[in-house]
């Protein structure tokens, strides 16, 4: 029982960290699909840069009302941060994703290391410039 509320008060405690991680995986697993479906008809990085868009198109509506929970109407200034920060994480995801393609050849390794810097730099963009209170 004693573990049990432990996990609840470390769920408690790090509840952004937590449904963040979920939406993310949502959204990579968009990103993924959409990515690996475009790349086979076009060029990687343009396929990559389509599938993010699709990515952060979802990530935005739920973390700004589940993770973050943003309860005001979404005005300019917040899109306009929004807008600003996901072109750093999808500059970060795509030239990383690019980079690594050419020095290996291997589209999964490529999206799993782009995906896992961009989810780094994309936390702390919305956390403390998007949906920062």
């Amino acid at each position: 029982m004693k573990g049990i509320v432990t996990i609840m008060n470390v769920l408690n405690k790090y509840k952004k960290e937590f449904r963040f991680l979920i939406i993310g995986g949502i959204s990579t697993t968009i990103d993924f699909i959409f990515y690996m479906l475009l790349s086979q008809k076009i060029d990687i990085t343009l396929a990559k840069l389509i599938s993010m868009i699709l990515a952060t198109t979802f990530s935005y509506i739920f973390n700004k009302n589940w993770t973050f929970s943003v309860k005001e109407k979404t005005h300019a200034l917040l899109i306009v941060k929004y807008i600003g920060c996901q072109i750093i994480n999808i500059l970060c995801n795509t030239i990383t994703n690019t980079i690594v393609y050419k020095l290996t050849n291997l589209k999964i390794i490529s999206f799993i290391l782009a995906t896992c810097l961009a989810m780094i730099v994309n936390f702390l963009l919305q956390k403390t410039v998007v949906f920062k209170k």
